[in-house]
């Protein structure tokens, strides 16, 4: 796993963080207050402060435990303090 972004200031349960270290994750980036997982299989998890939409789930509400934005297809993303972006192939 490669680190994307170093700035980590929203909590992260350490099961969380095990759980995530454990699913083959590929890249992870960690923006201001929320979190990036890009798995080995192209899907695209996120967790972390929502106030703007920045987790792309459709909504504002904060996820304290990661959440599949994109299911296949994703080769890299990039967030800062109230984005994500996401690529696909």
């Amino acid at each position: 796993m490669r680190f994307i972004s170093s700035a980590f200031r929203f909590p992260l349960s350490a099961f969380a963080l095990l759980l995530l270290l454990g699913l083959g994750n590929q890249a992870m980036g960690v923006p201001v207050f929320h979190s990036l997982f890009l798995k080995a299989d192209g899907s695209f998890h996120a967790m972390g402060r929502n106030q703007f939409g920045q987790l792309g789930t459709g909504n504002t509400t904060d996820k304290t435990s990661p959440t599949q934005i994109v299911a296949s297809g994703v080769v890299q993303v990039v967030g800062g303090s109230n984005y994500t972006l996401f690529l696909k192939a």
